[in-house]
């Protein structure tokens, strides 16, 4: 079974992430150690608020745990929002 998510659920997703993205960068300079749990929280947080079915982006995130991961690390490795990480992406960006 394969999980994907709508290519303008992600670019909603984005926008929405980039609204947040001002408490995002300051909570990182605030840490020493980028918080990857958070930018993790807030990319299913607002891929839910975007999609129909929130089972459906609960599958997507365990099907592929460690790809979720890695946004968050990327996110929280650089000053690059996160909604520009999940578009370079592209889509489908969850697979089983």
């Amino acid at each position: 079974m394969t999980y994907t998510v709508d290519p303008a659920a992600l670019r909603r997703a984005a926008r929405r992430l980039e609204d947040d993205a001002g408490e995002l960068c300051a909570r990182r300079t605030a840490v020493v150690a980028p918080d990857a749990g958070a930018l993790t929280t807030s990319v299913r947080l607002a891929l839910t608020a975007c999609t129909d079915s929130t089972s459906e982006v609960e599958a997507a995130f365990t099907a592929n745990a460690d790809g979720l991961r890695y946004v968050a690390r990327t996110a929280g490795d650089t000053d690059t929002l996160v909604g520009e990480h999940l578009l370079e992406l592209g889509w489908p960006l969850w697979s089983s």
